[in-house]
């Protein structure tokens, strides 16, 4: 005996069979279209995609997944002004701003001899007897004042030349000590002491201007 297929059990069994199989189908079918379907930024927002890629990896002022990167800033480094100030002392007291003198050197002291003058040539006489001569050189200062004495003498005999070998030097010394011919004679010399005093102030006298 045949079949009929188009009886309405066949049709049922074979709907059956079949149905499977387009269930499967279909769901394949409306998974591509989810997969292949834009997604639109706009609608959905940032949420979950804002962090692919990362801002570090675009350039300044591009748009990555839907956020700005902001351009580098850049910070211009001027000059520091230096201020110079006075720090006063520690204990508060005020500066001291008086300017320092510094002394002049002292000036050398006046060469003696610049000037000299020689006195007479004097006779050296005790109770009318001539014992020999003396005379005196003055030497002055540039400034005119009395600063030394040289003697020459002339003696005719061995004590006188003993008198004045002791009396001369003690003379020329008063001498410069009173800058003057106005000096105390030496006792056991009055001949030579008097003769010393008239041919220095003769020299005195001759001073050089």
């Amino acid at each position: 005996m045949s079949s009929d297929n188009s009886s309405p059990t066949s049709r049922f069994a074979l709907a059956r069979r079949l149905a499977p199989a387009l269930a499967l189908t279909s769901a394949g079918v409306a998974l591509i279209n989810v997969l292949d379907r834009p997604v639109d930024l706009s609608a959905s927002g940032s949420a979950g995609v804002a962090d692919i890629g990362g801002s570090t990896e675009a350039g300044a002022g591009q748009t990555v997944t839907g956020a700005t990167v902001p351009a580098p800033t850049t910070t211009t480094v001027t000059a520091a002004t230096v201020v110079t100030s006075t720090v006063p002392p520690v204990n508060g007291a005020t500066p001291d701003t008086t300017p320092v003198t510094t002394p002049a050197p002292a000036s050398a002291p006046a060469a003696c001899g610049a000037k000299k003058s020689t006195g007479s040539t004097t006779d050296i006489v005790d109770r009318n007897r001539v014992f020999g001569t003396l005379v005196v050189t003055a030497k002055f200062a540039s400034n005119g004042e009395l600063c030394g004495v040289a003697v020459n003498f002339d003696v005719w005999d061995r004590k006188s030349v003993q008198i004045e070998q002791y009396a001369l030097p003690k003379l020329n010394a008063r001498a410069k000590k009173a800058k003057s011919a106005n000096i105390q004679g030496v006792s056991g010399a009055t001949a030579v002491s008097r003769a010393y005093a008239a041919s220095l102030q003769a020299a005195i006298d001759a001073k050089p201007l």
